[in-house]
């Protein structure tokens, strides 16, 4: 139950620290490392948290902001996590565990999820155009998600569904 509110921890090497419950909000995260860190429970509403590691770290309880924009996420379970509406630009989400996850009307755009698992997920009106989907696991519903300039060769869609989906220079093949 630390509280860290107001604090500023910018450019801090946090990594494989404790931080469960702790009330970081209004705090300055920004360029902070905290990879493989416990952030369960944790409040981070209203912190600035540009290019902030989160690669690895506990996130469970945590109720994440609507900008996460250039964050990196690799790693981290948010299986059945409501991410809709969130800002999600550029982020690192490589080996993400996104199964079941609201992704509805999120912006996905520049995004690397690589080997990341979106089984399940809703991604109706969701942008992924220009996301780095390579090894990822797709849902089969992708009607009317952006998916412009994404390179989807290789890739078994014979049971997806993309009726309405953005595909203007998609590679497919």
């Amino acid at each position: 139950n630390t509280n860290l509110s107001h604090a500023n921890l910018s450019h801090a090497n946090l990594s494989n620290t404790n931080f469960s419950n702790a009330d970081l909000s209004h705090a300055n995260l920004s360029n902070t490392n905290f990879s493989n860190a416990d952030l369960s429970n944790a409040k981070i509403l209203d912190a600035k948290i540009g290019n902030v590691d989160l690669s690895g770290a506990n996130l469970s309880g945590v109720k994440l902001p609507c900008n996460l924009a250039g964050v990196n996420l690799s790693g981290v379970d948010l299986s059945g996590r409501d991410l809709s509406n969130t800002n999600l630009s550029g982020a690192n989400l490589s080996n993400t565990n996104l199964s079941n996850a609201n992704l509805s009307n999120t912006n996905l755009s520049n995004t690397n999820l690589s080997n990341a698992n979106l089984s399940n997920s809703n991604l109706s009106g969701a942008n992924l155009s220009r996301a780095d989907l390579s090894g990822a696991r797709l849902p089969c519903n992708l009607a009317g998600v952006n998916l412009s300039g994404v390179d989807l060769s290789g890739r078994d869609l014979s049971n997806a569904n993309l009726s309405n989906a953005n595909l203007s220079n998609t590679k497919l093949s």
